[in-house]
């Protein structure tokens, strides 16, 4: 995958970012999975470490003009050192939703990748903590 930044505009490739060590992605679909995203990204940071955490918002569905307004909404509510770490996706959101099995735009969509870039675990929902103690117990056999 190869985004922008919330950062900046400058292209990211994900897997060259993340390639020898494992990482959670959060993928989102809508405003409506912003406080899941919250839920389990804070959790994520503090517990695995910031470098370990990358969120990609899937925007393609927004219009145009009030795309700005939405980066500016994000970048207020996530701290400023994770906006590097945030890639923005403006397109490709079916080819997504597809790979992800996404069953509602209300929830996060977590992906582990093990340190070849492959996905060692997966969940979506809301923020449940036996689901984030699922995901600490796989970061833990893939490190």
């Amino acid at each position: 995958m190869i985004a922008d930044t919330l950062a900046d505009s400058k292209k990211v490739s994900l897997l060259e970012k993340t390639k020898g060590r494992p990482v959670v992605v959060i993928f989102s679909f809508s405003k409506d999975a912003a406080a899941q995203v919250k839920a389990y990204g804070e959790r994520a940071g503090k517990e695995l470490g910031l470098d370990r955490l990358w969120q990609v918002p899937v925007l393609d569905g927004a219009p145009r003009l009030v795309r700005g307004l939405i980066l500016r909404g994000m970048r207020g509510d996530m701290p400023r050192e994770l906006y590097a770490q945030t890639l923005v996706l403006y397109q490709d959101g079916d080819l997504w939703k597809k790979r992800l099995r996404v069953t509602s735009d209300k929830h996060a969509y977590l992906v582990l990748l093990d340190k070849e870039g492959k996905i060692a675990w997966m969940h979506h929902g809301l923020f449940e903590e036996k689901k984030y103690e699922e995901l600490r117990a796989a970061m833990a056999k893939v490190n």
